[in-house]
């Protein structure tokens, strides 16, 4: 069998005596369309920190091509190949759009963001670098006509178009998209899912952590269940929907009212 592009061993993690982790595992293939749902305070964001190296775990594994990276360094993580957009955009308001996703080319060589945007001053993006992030900003579909605004100036569907063109510049083989279709309206989730497909198809995998079920359904070739920490269902869409440990984790946490956040 071939090795998983990523793959996530008995992971565990605790904040404060509450375990946001419990022996977690996953794993994804090369570019395999993949999510990770679960209610509201399920431990989803905290695994995706875990494997960027943003949380330490404090048992278990993360593996990258049959390479352990559970204590590497941030930009060691990067240069395997992993990316990420986060829950809330980002992008660097002094940068225009276009320079946002080229901050993705140079970060994969650089420890902080605040070093990418010195190489900015100091006059280090090059050609190809360039020439990544437009080939990024075009898969995303962000017209050439607002490259060079501030992210302030365009609505927030090209925000978000643009911090996944800023992911994809680092030519990552995975991205971890935490919660993308986030204050989206219907019309462009739709564009979004087509976007994701565009992606996939370009060879790169995709890791969902997301909330609109629907979207997911659709998005996926399959699907971890994630709550309190601990995995309790794997499948395809139809597998998920129907398992009945997945309707109680649902049904259960809106009885219970409030949710704390993953």
């Amino acid at each position: 069998m071939s090795v998983p592009l990523l793959e996530v061993e008995g992971v565990s993690r605790s904040f404060g005596g509450v375990h946001a982790l419990q022996g977690m595992s996953l794993s994804v293939a090369e570019g395999e369309s993949a999510a990770l749902i679960g209610p509201n305070g399920s431990g989803k964001s905290t695994l995706v920190n875990v494997v960027t190296r943003m949380v330490d775990a404090e048992a278990g594994a993360v593996r990258v091509g049959g390479v352990d990276v559970t204590r590497a360094r941030k930009h060691r993580v990067a240069a395997h190949g992993i990316a990420r957009t986060f829950q809330h955009v980002r992008l660097i308001p002094e940068l225009t759009l276009r320079e946002n996703a080229a901050v993705g080319a140079i970060h994969r060589d650089l420890g902080t963001v605040r070093g990418t945007v010195r190489s900015f001053l100091s006059g280090r993006l090059g050609k190809a670098d360039r020439a990544v992030a437009e080939q990024a900003l075009d898969l995303m579909e962000v017209p050439a006509s607002v490259r060079d605004r501030n992210p302030d100036a365009v609505p927030f569907a090209l925000q978000r178009q643009t911090e996944i063109a800023r992911a994809l510049s680092a030519s990552p083989r995975l991205v971890l998209l935490d919660e993308p279709a986030a204050g989206m309206n219907p019309a462009e989730v739709a564009m979004l899912l087509r976007l994701l497909r565009a992606v996939n198809a370009a060879g790169i995998a995709t890791l969902l952590i997301e909330h609109n079920m629907e979207f997911v359904m659709q998005a996926a070739d399959r699907i971890t269940v994630i709550n309190r920490g601990t995995r309790i269902a794997h499948g395809t869409a139809q597998e998920v929907r129907r398992d009945p440990a997945v309707v109680e984790a649902y049904l259960g946490a809106r009885r219970a009212g409030g949710e704390e956040s993953a």
